[in-house]
């Protein structure tokens, strides 16, 4: 009897700590959601607050760029997404997502002067609303329907597809 009550409390330990504290989305994976698919229709906030508690409102364009510091592949990205902000942040809105708390995020800002507005999502909650298996991901939507959702460098040609101004960025 002793024996089940370890197996069953260390099973109940294993999953609070992955659910809560390194934050994997349990709950959908049991129910088979996996990330967001192109044409599939998601509620989105229409204002979020940055990491300096600014207000960044969203309009139908928005670009989610979901990485993480001490991700290297993300680290790779930031070049492209800057001249992407840079040359088109009049129309498609940027933004930048990590489950990093804010202090843990303003260094590497600072460092790679990212323009474009971070938001903290410590508790994953617009992450999970993505089904974001890992970073680096990006998905640009349109009035709340998936237009784009693969991987980056996979990305890169489905922007051009679906946003042709964007095909200069690569020059």
């Amino acid at each position: 009897m002793k024996k089940h009550f370890y197996i069953i409390a260390a099973g109940t330990i294993i999953f609070l700590y992955l659910f809560f504290v390194k934050g994997y989305v349990v709950e959908d994976t049991l129910r088979g959601i996996g990330p967001v698919q192109v044409g599939d229709m998601i509620s989105l906030p229409t204002v979020l607050t940055d990491i300096e508690g600014k207000t960044v409102r969203l309009g139908d364009k928005v670009l989610f760029i979901f990485f993480e510091p001490d991700c290297p592949l993300c680290t790779n990205e930031i070049s492209y997404w800057i001249r992407v902000y840079e040359r088109f942040d009049d129309t498609i809105d940027i933004v930048g997502l990590s489950r990093k708390k804010a202090r843990d995020i303003e260094p590497y800002i600072r460092m790679h002067q990212i323009p474009y507005p971070v938001v903290s999502d410590i508790r994953g909650r617009l992450i999970r609303s993505f089904g974001i298996p890992g970073v680096p991901y990006n998905v640009i939507t349109d009035n709340g329907e998936v237009v784009v959702a693969p991987n980056f460098p996979e990305i890169r040609p489905r922007i051009r597809e679906v946003y042709g101004y964007l095909e200069s960025i690569d020059e």
